[in-house]
């Protein structure tokens, strides 16, 4: 449970970082690609060893593939390797498509509705686990689950009326990938032997700044010491939340271990928000928060 309630902070760390650099208009394009950059540069330090890639891997990796998934048994070291570096590339897209399906969402659709798909994305790792890997909550988690799904809504939804009759597909999307960038990190662990976990994580961030390199060469638009400090600052927690997500899952089951890095991260960040931006928060967010609370005690029961 440690390494859960150490993702939750990183977590927590990057949405405090992010909001810190709104209110000085940073460069989001600059500040992600610098965030991917340190990300990176963190996870080749924390590699056992510094080989980066194996042809050997992706023989191996072809060999076991149709046998191992068939059978769900995991890879063996060499393809363990190659599977880090195919799944790690794919999740990296995803990583940097979930940002910027976010960002258009904002704009489109308003920050509200934006927050809540994001965040229900936590649903999709939670049902592939329970359907594909048979993890079966209790009643007791299960019904924590659905309270903090719940409560994921009531603290982000507006009281606008029929918000969600006129959903769009963009935000369907955002929901869709941002919960697959969350369910990779279950598959990997699932199939790969996890000693190959920082390999998976140094190419999801790789992958992802190499995109995110481009965006920022097509947007032209200027970069300054700041935006590649909170760029810097971004890279630290967002790193290690991958890190301590993953080694959280090798003792926790991925549809109890995801509500609770959700709704966890949404506490931590509105009590931040309260002690230290001494924002005051409305009645039906109070009642969220106590949502979460009570969410968070059924799921570690």
């Amino acid at each position: 449970m440690i390494f859960l309630f150490l993702s939750i902070i990183c977590s927590a760390l990057i949405a405090i970082v992010f909001k810190f650099s709104e209110r000085r208009d940073s460069n989001r394009y600059a500040l992600t690609a610098f965030n991917y950059v340190t990300a990176a540069i963190i996870s080749f330090i924390l590699l056992p060893e510094k080989k980066l890639f194996n042809f050997e891997w992706f023989k191996a990796f072809s060999l076991e593939s149709s046998k191992l998934f068939s059978q769900g048994e995991l890879f063996s070291p060499s393809a363990s390797a190659a599977w880090a570096i195919i799944l790690g590339c794919i999740t990296g897209v995803i990583f940097f498509s979930s940002f910027y399906l976010y960002q258009y969402n904002v704009k489109k659709n308003g920050a509200a509705l934006s927050a809540t798909f994001a965040k229900l994305g936590v649903l999709i790792p939670v049902l592939l686990s329970i359907a594909l890997f048979k993890e079966l909550p209790s009643w007791l988690q299960l019904l924590g689950i659905v309270l903090a799904i719940s409560a994921i809504l009531l603290i982000n939804l507006g009281g606008e009326k029929n918000a969600l009759v006129k959903t769009k597909w963009e935000l369907v999307f955002l929901f869709i990938i941002g919960g697959l960038g969350d369910f990779n990190s279950k598959v990997y662990q699932f199939y790969g032997i996890i000693e190959y976990k920082e390999l998976f994580i140094f190419y999801i961030f790789v992958s992802a700044l190499l995109i995110s390199l481009i965006m920022l060469v097509i947007k032209r638009r200027g970069l300054t010491m700041l935006d590649m400090l909170f760029g810097i600052l971004v890279g630290i927690p967002n790193q290690l939340t991958s890190y301590y997500l993953i080694k959280s899952l090798e003792s926790i089951e991925a549809s109890v271990a995801f509500p609770i890095y959700s709704a966890g991260t949404i506490l931590m960040v509105n009590l931040v928000n309260i002690l230290l931006f001494k924002e005051k928060l409305n009645k039906k967010q109070y009642v969220a928060i106590g949502i979460i609370v009570i969410a968070l005690i059924l799921l570690n029961l």
